[in-house]
């Protein structure tokens, strides 16, 4: 008997247990994919946010150009050059902005006149109306910058290097690519782990490649192409708390389906059932009780009764499992 009860403990234990750590698994799983669903969302709106923005700033920048080329002043002169300045300090996306002549940066309005050859800026792509883009172009006074920036005819401009705030609980960066050539420009270092070369930079949509997330979104005015990534171990960190409420809301399903099983383990275990199954497998048995004739002290006949013993070998009274047999219709 003692035996037997140990066992129903040790059964009861042993499957709640199975089952809490069963539903602190499947919580750490299930927060563990969400994280990275909405780390992807991140980047996304990331990456969507930065080439709006760029899409602004090319027209800004398209629009300027078209005014620069218009200029009323004489060509490079103190007057124009004053003229430039007010412009980009009245632009919201423009750094620098001048005159090319033969080659050469004939002015600025950074620097104002200053001679410095083109050849060491590199043309990423030109568009039908003639409009030549350059990822490594840079204002006068920032040498050591390389940004973005668009030249018409003998106008110029350079963007700046402003991005969107970081829209997520995590660090990301940010590559831009041109869909026309292989050069990519990179608006933030990586941190020893530079934009994959294995991630085509140039069609919109989520990919992960080993421990990194990535989420293009291109532009539909022009031909760049904005990346947003992010470590897998940085998202995840980001996104811990989503982790730790799927794996506590996880765990605790695992207790309350313990707590029924051991409910629903016991009550199979109750007299009613136990004695239905004794019924079915014929283990009830039958005692017979003599019938004595006082006066003459003979056995005349005898009385035929039902014993029991439940799963733990313990007697139940007839009293007991007769009743519960006429209530349950077992008779």
């Amino acid at each position: 008997m003692i035996r037997i009860r140990k066992q129903r403990i040790l059964v009861a234990r042993a499957t709640k247990f199975t089952l809490a750590a069963c539903g602190l698994a499947a919580g750490y799983l299930l927060g563990h994919a969400l994280a990275l669903q909405l780390a992807e969302r991140w980047l996304e709106q990331y990456s969507q946010l930065t080439t709006m923005q760029n899409d602004a700033s090319f027209v800004e920048g398209r629009s300027l150009l078209g005014v620069l080329q218009d200029s009323h002043y004489s060509f490079c002169s103190e007057a124009e050059i004053e003229y430039f300045r007010e412009l980009v300090f009245r632009s919201e996306y423009l750094k620098d902005a001048g005159r090319i002549h033969d080659g050469r940066i004939e002015c600025s309005a950074t620097a104002g006149h200053t001679m410095r050859s083109m050849e060491q800026f590199n043309p990423k792509s030109t568009q039908q109306d003639g409009t030549i883009a350059y990822g490594n172009l840079v204002p006068i006074r920032d040498a050591n910058l390389k940004r973005a920036g668009l030249q018409l005819g003998t106008a110029y401009v350079v963007f700046g290097s402003h991005l969107p705030a970081s829209a997520g609980p995590f660090p990301m960066l940010v590559s831009s690519t041109m869909k026309d050539s292989a050069l990519k420009h990179s608006e933030r270092p990586a941190s020893g782990k530079p934009h994959g070369t294995e991630v085509d930079p140039t069609t919109d949509g989520t990919e992960r490649l080993g421990d990194m997330l990535y989420a293009t979104r291109c532009s539909t005015l022009h031909s760049s192409c904005v990346t947003a990534f992010t470590s897998v171990s940085e998202a995840l960190r980001g996104e811990s708390s989503i982790i730790a409420g799927c794996t506590v809301v996880g765990g605790l399903s695992g207790i309350l389906l313990g707590m029924a099983f051991s409910f629903i383990y016991d009550r199979s275990r109750d007299l009613s059932q136990q004695l239905r199954w004794a019924i079915s497998r014929g283990d009830l048995h039958l005692v017979y009780q003599p019938i004595v004739n006082l006066n003459t002290r003979r056995i005349v006949g005898a009385e035929v009764l039902a014993r029991w013993n439940d799963e733990e070998g313990n007697p139940v009274s007839p009293d007991v499992f007769i009743k519960i047999a006429e209530e349950q219709g077992y008779v």
